[in-house]
């Protein structure tokens, strides 16, 4: 039922990336369990099947006890974040506006610039988030230490992507038009489905270098289905040099079930 509901995440769908994180981050830090959760293009966080989509979606953003508007380039060009943060202000309820990675609080216009909103691409304020978030449903925060990989993967979004240099034997037989993760990522970017993204990841292996677990994380990010990312890592795995323990830790967190990480967790060899 909409009146169990926890927090309401408003957002564009281009955008579920920093979606998925910051569900990462409140459901680790306040211990929150994803039935309490609504985020409309996350896996696990959809509405139900067969429910009716309008009448239910105007009952969180009334009920909910917390939401979070996520303000992005592409939310400001949406017609539904706007009628759902405009009629969440109506009500004068409980509501955050979050600022994705580099974006400006000047963005935000009346009535909506005069709530303080928190930025995606500062720790204090991320860490102020959780905070807020917990006082406003009356529960206790873990502490930051427990909770601050997840932060950092969010302020990995506003960092340029990490160019790996390889010594020079471990590139010879490498062709010369060598792509990079950078590329990759805004090609893939710009396909609507997932299994045309991962069509052109095997397009595009052969002339992919070494990389890290950082631009690994990057590609992971353009992909919502568990099985699409399980398979991603498969992919990639031979074309990262190592994976150590707290790097390992990270990729698992992209995954919910168990039997999922425990796939991830023999591909990763660790």
């Amino acid at each position: 039922m909409s009146s169990d509901l926890d927090i309401f995440i408003s957002h564009s769908e281009k955008d579920a990336d920093i979606a998925r994180m910051l569900i990462t981050l409140l459901k680790s830090s306040l211990r929150l369990q994803a039935a309490r959760i609504r985020c409309t293009s996350v896996d696990g966080y959809r509405l139900p099947g067969g429910s009716n989509s309008e009448e239910q979606l105007r009952a969180e953003i009334v009920n909910s006890r917390v939401l979070i508007g996520l303000v992005s380039p592409n939310s400001l060009r949406s017609l539904y974040v706007s009628f759902e943060l405009g009629a969440r202000w109506g009500l004068g309820r409980f509501l955050i506006p979050v600022l994705a990675p580099s974006v400006e609080p000047s963005v935000l216009k009346a009535p909506l610039n005069n709530l303080n909103a928190l930025r995606c691409d500062s720790r204090p304020q991320l860490q102020q988030l959780v905070g807020d978030v917990a006082a406003e449903l009356d529960i206790s925060p873990d502490p930051p230490q427990s909770y601050d990989e997840y932060i950092e993967r969010i302020l990995d979004l506003s960092k340029p992507c990490p160019t790996v240099s390889t010594p020079l034997e471990r590139r010879t037989g490498e062709l010369a038009d060598n792509v990079t993760v950078s590329s990759m990522v805004k090609r893939l970017s710009q396909f609507s489905s997932e299994t045309a993204k991962l069509k052109h990841i095997r397009s595009t292996l052969p002339k992919l270098p070494y990389i890290s677990v950082p631009e690994l994380l990057h590609v992971l990010h353009e992909f919502g289905y568990e099985q699409n990312k399980i398979e991603v890592i498969r992919l990639l795995r031979p074309k990262v040099l190592e994976v150590s323990s707290n790097e390992s830790n990270m990729i698992m967190c992209e995954f919910e079930h168990e039997q999922n990480k425990e796939e991830v967790f023999n591909l990763l060899g660790n």
